[in-house]
């Protein structure tokens, strides 16, 4: 299992003028999960199969993407959690 965390940051302060122009931009935060499991199951001394099952969720809070507008006016819409199941089928033969 693998988990991790990042955040990106902007750094923007607001400007030092009465009349503020903007808001800083707010940081942004993703976070991904993975889990992988597989087994080996012998059919005979040298062969058999292999199976593998992957499990990855990925969040995030990215703002550029809620709102985003291309110039001919069609949107990017993004389902803030991914969630991906593969599940996998091998066989293999070992040389003895």
């Amino acid at each position: 299992m693998q988990h991790s965390k990042d955040r990106g940051e902007f750094g923007q302060q607001p400007l030092p003028v009465p009349a503020v122009v903007g808001t800083p931009l707010p940081d942004v935060h993703y976070s991904r999960t993975t889990l992988r499991l597989h087994a080996k199951y012998a059919l005979q001394k040298n062969a058999g199969i292999r199976v593998q099952y992957v499990y990855d969720r990925f969040s995030t809070d990215d703002f550029t993407w809620t709102s985003w507008v291309y110039t001919d006016g069609t949107r990017v819409l993004q389902n803030p959690t991914q969630k991906v199941h593969f599940l996998g089928i091998s066989g293999y033969w070992e040389f003895r």
